[in-house]
């Protein structure tokens, strides 16, 4: 179920910020990159059991984000 909840957030995120041409494909790209490693630092970390528990949520949140990233039209 956070699941889904992030992907609507991300996907929301990225249609209504690209419909009003504030942010390119460069620079969200670059972000969920970023997103990605902070869900594969939250799986291997031993320390935080919340962090652990939503690391992969984290994780794949910041896939498709990507995945939706690299298939949007490049900016002039």
């Amino acid at each position: 179920m956070s699941f889904l909840i992030s992907l609507v957030c991300c996907v929301v995120f990225v249609i209504v910020l690209k419909k009003r041409h504030k942010l390119t494909r460069k620079y969200i790209e670059p972000t969920f990159m970023v997103l990605m490693l902070i869900g594969i630092v939250a799986l291997c970390q031993p320390v935080s059991f919340f962090l652990h528990r939503y690391g992969l949520t984290i994780l794949l949140t910041g896939l498709v984000g990507f995945n939706i990233a690299i298939h949007m039209k490049p900016s002039e």
